[in-house]
């Protein structure tokens, strides 16, 4: 297993790609960091009937140097014509013409759950990747454009290779592939769990802004300021960074390793959440309207009292999928995030319905991920609300304390401890005593 720290900084939909790799390269040049290899990935729709020229067409009249790289997915029936036309009566339908998903990329194929890259090319510099990056998003409108400098050695030690997880969309855990042959619909989001390495990814997808994120691997027991002068190295062009979070990523054998566990945990889970959901649900519709849960605080108040009983806290910057988060650490060094859903409103006529009394929770470790939300129906929008939200904390008490004492010595006796390096984030704090903690993020 190898971790892997994410430091993601977002930028103005104005800001140029060309503009970002400049202060990128800058940062590279005054601390005298290289990279090993450059790769890209240029994804587009191309060569369908309807569509005329297209980006791939015009980046490689311009760059024939890059054709080597030319990569077609299968053809699937699919027309954006045909799908915005407005049929009036009476009127047939066009025939769907095909589309392709084209792909101008060097990134490495797999053998033996090892990379594969093309051989060297002198061809592929920065000045290529810069001259491409200026006339994205116009001229150049692909619809995800990513370059990668990879295999940057932070510390003068670093492990240059890449890790690169086998749970790949359209591919199998034994399927070999080759280089630039990268699987249909692949896209080279902010997570990107597919590939980690130590490198900066600079990218955009049509109509979003830029991003880069910088990786960094977290050895056992490096001290955390090695990490943070990198981060503080790109802070100084590229502002503060809005994201941080650390990934874990396995080796073959380590992910088969944990398959039994999930199968084990997957059963006792089930029927130990399944059992505490209906004896809950059973003790909220018999004690909700009870004397010994008369009106005492308002509902806003007992939700800052259980989290702060729970010693729940905010992290000051988001993880890349939730913006409200409220965080502990639990024995072993698994983290549980807690969310609180409270809308005593009953749903209105043809709006969506919104589960108006619930506690969700995620545990998560270096090889693992528990999700459960436990909702507490009929919640009532009169004055016996606070009434019944009273009676509803104490049974999401209930609920958290028997997690702790119930599964998290199972999850421990299955997957064992997580590395403390996988809470690692040098610039978060614990508000209420000041020290540091940690955010998590674990690949799906």
């Amino acid at each position: 297993m190898r971790l892997f720290l994410n430091i993601l900084y977002e930028f103005k939909k104005t800001d140029k790609l060309s503009d970002i790799l400049e202060q990128i390269c800058a940062v590279l040049e005054e601390n005298h960091w290289t990279q090993q290899r450059i790769l890209f990935h240029l994804c587009d729709i191309s060569e369908a009937t309807s569509e005329g020229r297209t980006p791939h067409h015009a980046l490689l009249k311009a760059h024939p140097q890059i054709a080597p790289y030319w990569t077609r997915s299968i053809p699937y029936p699919q027309s954006s014509v045909t799908q915005s036309i407005h049929l009036f009566p009476g009127q047939e339908e066009p025939a769907p013409t095909e589309h392709f998903d084209g792909y101008l990329t060097n990134f490495p194929g797999r053998k033996n759950g090892q990379p594969v890259f093309f051989p060297s090319d002198p061809a592929i510099d920065l000045s290529l990747i810069h001259d491409i990056f200026a006339k994205i998003p116009r001229p150049y409108t692909f619809y995800s454009s990513v370059a990668l400098l990879d295999g940057i050695d932070w510390f003068g030690s670093c492990d240059l290779s890449p890790m690169m997880d086998w749970i790949i969309l359209g591919r199998s855990r034994e399927e070999d592939w080759e280089p630039g042959d990268w699987p249909n619909g692949m896209d080279f989001d902010e997570p990107c769990p597919f590939y980690q390495s130590n490198s900066v990814r600079i990218g955009k997808d049509w109509g979003a802004t830029p991003e880069v994120a910088v990786q960094v691997e977290i050895l056992p027991g490096q001290e955390p300021a090695l990490a943070k002068r990198v981060e503080d190295a790109f802070a100084k062009r590229l502002g503060t960074p809005s994201k941080r979070y650390t990934r874990a990523v396995y080796s073959w054998s380590e992910q088969e390793d944990c398959f039994e566990a999930n199968r084990k945990m997957d059963e006792f889970f089930l029927a130990w959440s399944k059992k505490l959901h209906m004896e809950s649900e059973k003790k909220y519709v018999t004690q909700k309207h009870a004397p010994t849960h008369k009106k005492t605080l308002s509902r806003a108040t007992m939700k800052k009292h259980f989290y702060t009983a729970n010693k729940l806290e905010h992290y000051p910057l988001s993880r890349w999928d939730d913006k409200q988060c409220w965080c502990k650490e639990l024995a072993h060094h698994y983290h549980l995030q807690v969310g609180l859903v409270m809308n005593p409103k009953p749903p209105q006529p043809g709006k969506f319905p919104v589960e108006r009394n619930a506690l969700y929770i995620e545990c998560i470790g270096c090889n693992f991920e528990l999700r459960d939300h436990l909702e507490l129906k009929d919640f009532p929008a009169d004055k016996d609300a606070d009434t019944a939200a009273s009676c509803a904390f104490e049974i999401w008490q209930d609920y958290l304390d028997r997690f702790e004492t119930e599964v998290v010595p199972k999850l421990f006796a299955l997957y064992g401890d997580t590395p403390p390096e996988f809470v690692y984030d040098s610039q978060k704090f614990n508000r209420a005593n000041d020290q540091t903690i940690g955010e998590k993020y674990i690949r799906f």
